[in-house]
């Protein structure tokens, strides 16, 4: 421990300009610092926002839309059912954004409608990627997974319009029937 006249010798060799400038640069640090954390919450309640805004828009407008094609499909002998994720991160802290899909999988040609086709399924999914804060629409039309990323997307461009034709686009692509 520092003795009172170790402590005094200290004090008295740092000039008051040298002292002064400490000073100053610790002050513009700690203003950096502030906005940097003011910066975050912005972003941060942003973020919050905008997967509240996701979800009103799957209650209001997607959800709705994929419902109809659901019930279009089944009827027509294909098995199609909506599958809507909440955010949620795993074990290992990796995040899973909220998304909402319309899964698909047709009857194989010559069986009996309800019977699936083996390996086949057809997707197009809408997702809510928080760090850019826009909705990442893919589809996948074979057993193979993913075939195609649509694009990142704002939510004001996510109309009943854009949904039925990125889900009939899906859909005659997986079928290979031409518009």
């Amino acid at each position: 421990m520092p003795t009172p006249s170790t402590t005094e010798s200290r004090a008295q060799t740092m000039q008051s300009g040298a002292k002064n400038e400490l000073k100053s640069i610790l002050a513009t640090y700690r203003a950096r610092r502030l906005e940097a954390q003011e910066r975050e919450a912005n972003i941060r309640t942003a973020r919050a926002a905008f997967v509240e805004s996701f979800r009103a828009l799957k209650a209001e407008k997607i959800g709705p839309v994929l419902d109809e094609f659901v019930a279009e499909l089944n009827e027509a002998g294909h098995q199609a059912s909506v599958v809507d994720q909440q955010e949620a991160s795993d074990r290992n802290g990796q995040f899973t954004p909220a998304s909402i899909a319309l899964r698909i999988t047709p009857p194989r040609i010559g069986d009996s409608p309800g019977s699936p086709a083996a390996g086949t399924r057809i997707e197009v999914t809408f997702s809510a990627n928080q760090h850019t804060m826009k909705v990442l629409v893919s589809s996948s039309n074979n057993s193979n997974g993913t075939s195609g990323r649509r694009g990142d997307h704002e939510l004001a461009e996510l109309t009943t319009a854009f949904v039925e034709k990125n889900v009939l686009q899906t859909i005659r692509e997986a079928y290979a029937i031409g518009k």
